[in-house]
Formats: structure tokens, sequence, C-alpha cells
């Protein structure tokens, strides 16, 4: 099952449960609980292919950028963005409000942290890397990524 075909039936599937219990005598549950087609390895999305981490990554972490039902990317953790002329001075601002599983704010640092881990071995992420000359934060909630050369799928890269 596709990434957005899952996110629909998970969709549906709690709409129907929220409205039987909003319906009920007794107080809903605050816990949706599924069953996978398949056993999960690990959550790490990055440390496997599999389609059910996979599926698992989209339900569950946020991304920077995400896709529309058309597959376009669109701004998820990025609030503004901007992109040089030349194509080489990528600028990514974080939108308010974004926090990790304990409470703690993130930062540009955690997230060019992640990125670099994520260029190590996705296909897109290592053509980025390797036409990366620099990601550096510009403050806590803004990075600027400094490519030697242009990649015109930047976008599509870091929504997939």
């Amino acid at each position: 099952m596709g990434p957005l075909l899952h996110r629909l039936t998970v969709a549906a599937f709690a709409a129907f449960w929220t409205s039987v219990a909003a319906t009920a005598q007794t107080p809903a549950q605050t816990t949706l609980r599924i069953v996978p087609f398949a056993d999960m390895q690990t959550i790490d999305p990055i440390n496997t292919t599999a389609g059910n981490v996979q599926s698992h990554a989209m339900h569950v972490y946020d991304f920077l950028f995400g896709q529309d039902a058309n597959q376009n990317p669109r701004p998820q953790m990025i609030e503004t963005w901007s992109v040089s002329d030349d194509g080489l001075i990528w600028t990514f601002k974080l939108r308010d409000g974004l926090k990790f599983h304990d409470g703690a704010a993130v930062t540009t640092d955690d997230v060019i942290q992640s990125l670099k881990r994520w260029g190590a071995r996705d296909p897109y992420g290592r053509q980025l890397i390797a036409r990366t000359a620099e990601m550096t934060p510009a403050d806590g909630k803004t990075f600027v990524w400094r490519l030697n050369q242009p990649f015109s799928l930047m976008l599509e890269a870091l929504s997939k």
C-alpha cells in the first residue's frame, strides 16, 4: 500500500472511530491501535527501505517538506524558504512551535545533523551532499544550505 493510500486508509479509520466515539455514552479512547501488515524491524527510515518502516515514518515524524496529493513538495516544518538566482544558496526558516517528544525545541543545529545523517544514506541525499559546500545555522530557526552546483530537485529530495 502506497504512503498516500495508507494515510487515507488511516484517516478514514480514525474518522470513523471518532464519529463512533462521539455518539457513544462512554468517554472516547485516546489511543489508536493498528495491526501492521508486517513486523517493524526498526523505526528508523534511514536504515532500511522496508515499506512498512517508511509508512510508519510518514505518520510519526515531521519532514521539512511533505507532499500533497499530486506528489508536489509542500512545506511541513519549514515556514519560508528562498533560493538565490544562481540556485546555489538556499535559505530555510523553521516554523514556530516545533518540538521533540520531550518538549525540547527543534533547532537548526538539529535539522542540519539530521540532514547530514540522511545525506549519507539516501540516494537523493547523497546527490545533495555531493553538491554541498556547507550547511550553516543563521540562527535557531534559520539555516543556509550552500551548494557548489545547482540541484533543481532540492525540494523534491527534502519531501520524500
